[in-house]
Parts: C-alpha cells; structure tokens; sequence
C-alpha cells in the first residue's frame, strides 16, 4: 500500500489547491467539507492517486514536502516524525493470543518475515 509521508522540516500537509481540487473530484463542494480525516487519509488510494498525477508541488502544504512510500499490503504502520520530518518507525502484524498458539497461517508468516514487529492483539473483559 502506498502511503503519504512529509520529507521536509515544517510538518505533514496538504495544500488549500490540493484540497480543493481533491473534494472537488468526490463531489464535495466548498463549505461543505468533513470536519474529520477521513477523506484525506495518507493511505486513502484516491488521494494518493491525486498525489501522483498532480505532483508533491501542488499537493505539499506550505511547511511540507510530501513523498510516497511503500508499505506491505497486509501491514499495520506507525509514522515517527523528527521536527515534522516523517518516516516509517514500525511496519507489522497484529495477532491474536489463539493464532500464535495454534500457529500462523502461511501468510501471517510471510507478512511477519517483512514487518518489524508482531503486535499482540488484546481484550479486556
């Protein structure tokens, strides 16, 4: 999956241009955006796809040069940022206590032979 990250000192975001013209492109029109992050993920396809065919120029907000990356289909992500500079600190698996203890599938081990780490997933009765 490819997925947005900010390169440059300053901090990730998009801009008002790239914004625009995404919403613009789903139908939505100005004043009548969502107030959440949905849309605009850095993992959403169709932004990405924006991404690509208008460039980091027209998309990167003011403090931000953005860059795709790719993670593995299949993988959970967390991005680390150092004075608003972003990377990738984890690519992984989460699975549960039953499937470690019965083993995992053929995939489950292929995915946790690419990520960094396998993240134990946990309930709380």
């Amino acid at each position: 999956m490819k997925v947005l990250i900010n390169t440059s000192y300053g901090g990730f975001g998009y801009s008002d241009q790239f914004i625009v013209e995404y919403y613009k492109r789903i139908g939505i029109e100005p004043g009548e955006y969502p107030e959440d992050d949905e849309y605009m993920s850095r993992d959403n396809p169709d932004v990405i796809a924006l991404f690509e065919e208008l460039g980091s120029e027209f998309a990167s907000g003011e403090y931000a040069q953005l860059t795709v990356v790719e993670v593995l289909d299949g993988l959970g992500y967390d991005i680390e940022e150092y004075d608003g500079a972003e990377y990738i600190s984890e690519a992984w698996i989460t699975v549960t206590l039953e499937q470690l203890s019965k083993g995992l599938t053929d995939e489950q081990l292929q995915l946790a032979k690419r990520a960094t780490c396998i993240r134990l997933e946990t309930y709380i009765l």
